[in-house]
C-alpha cells in the first residue's frame, strides 16, 4: 500500500522559503517611512514649540511686561511686521485693559489644541485673573518644509519656525 501523503515535505519547502524571504526582508522594512509616524512626531514637536511660545508669552504678561510679551510673540509674524504701529498699539492697549479690569494673573490652562493639516496649529487657553478668566486663542503657521521662496517678507531666521497668524482674546468665556 502506497502512502497518499508521500510528498508532504515538498510543500513545507515552499512555506519555509517564504518565511526565509520574509525574515530577510524584515530589517529593510524599518527604513520605509510610515506617514502616520512622521505626522504624529511632527505634530508633537509642533505642539511643544507652540506651547513653549505661549507659555513664554503668558509668563511675561504675568510679570507685567505686556509690551515685551507681545513683541516677542509677534516676532517673525505677519501680525508683527505687516500691521501698522497703530494696530499693534491697539493690541497692547487691549491687553493692558484686560489686565487692569480683571486683576492679577495667577495661572493659565490649556483648553484645546487643534491641528489643521500639518502646518497649522490652533491652541486655546484660559488665562486666570484675580477677578475673571479670559480665553485666549492663538493660530500658528509653519511654512511647509518642502517649499522655499526667494523673497520673504518675514524676518525669521528659521524657515520652519511656527509663526503667529491669528490672535484673539475674549473675557466672555461662553
Amino acid at each position: 500500500m502506497e502512502r497518499q501523503y508521500g510528498n508532504w515535505y515538498k510543500s513545507l519547502y515552499g512555506i519555509g522559503a517564504a518565511v526565509v524571504c520574509f525574515l530577510l526582508l524584515l530589517p529593510a522594512l524599518r527604513f520605509i517611512p510610515v506617514d502616520a509616524q512622521i505626522s504624529s512626531s511632527a505634530v508633537a514637536s509642533g505642539e511643544q514649540e507652540v506651547e513653549m511660545r505661549v507659555r513664554d508669552f503668558f509668563t511675561a504678561l504675568m510679570r507685567g511686561n505686556s509690551a515685551l510679551a507681545l513683541d516677542d510673540l509677534l516676532r517673525g509674524s505677519s501680525l508683527g511686521t505687516g500691521t501698522t504701529s497703530a494696530q499693534q498699539t491697539e493690541l497692547r492697549n487691549k491687553t493692558e485693559e484686560i489686565r487692569a479690569e480683571f486683576g492679577t494673573i495667577f495661572s493659565w490652562e490649556k483648553i484645546e489644541t487643534k491641528q489643521i493639516g500639518e502646518d497649522v496649529i490652533v491652541v486655546r487657553y484660559v488665562l486666570k485673573h484675580d477677578l475673571h478668566p479670559v480665553v485666549w486663542s492663538f493660530a500658528f503657521y509653519r511654512k511647509p518644509s518642502g517649499t522655499s521662496s526667494i523673497t520673504s517678507t518675514l524676518p525669521s531666521t528659521n524657515l520652519n519656525a511656527w509663526v503667529l497668524i491669528g490672535l484673539h482674546f475674549d473675557p466672555n468665556v461662553l
